[in-house]
């Protein structure tokens, strides 16, 4: 047999937060940003990154004729 004070839930539940839920997102939130900006910096000194990128600027600055015959 069942008691109804099993049934009713105990009010002081409500008022406490959960242990790990509340903090969760905003700590896997960190952990995404700062791997990100790592894997953004990490190569900022490379000069392969710098001569691609240069590169990259010196066709843009052409016109389409010089541009293709440019690559090869």
């Amino acid at each position: 047999m069942t008691s109804i004070h099993n049934a009713i839930p105990d009010p002081g539940d409500a008022d406490r937060p959960e242990p790990r839920g509340r903090f969760m997102p905003w700590i896997v939130l960190a952990i995404i940003l700062l791997f990100a900006t790592y894997t953004r910096l990490a190569g900022l000194g490379v000069p392969s990154l710098w001569l691609d990128e240069l590169s990259t600027w010196t066709v843009s600055q052409m016109n389409l004729g010089e541009s293709l015959g440019w690559a090869p």
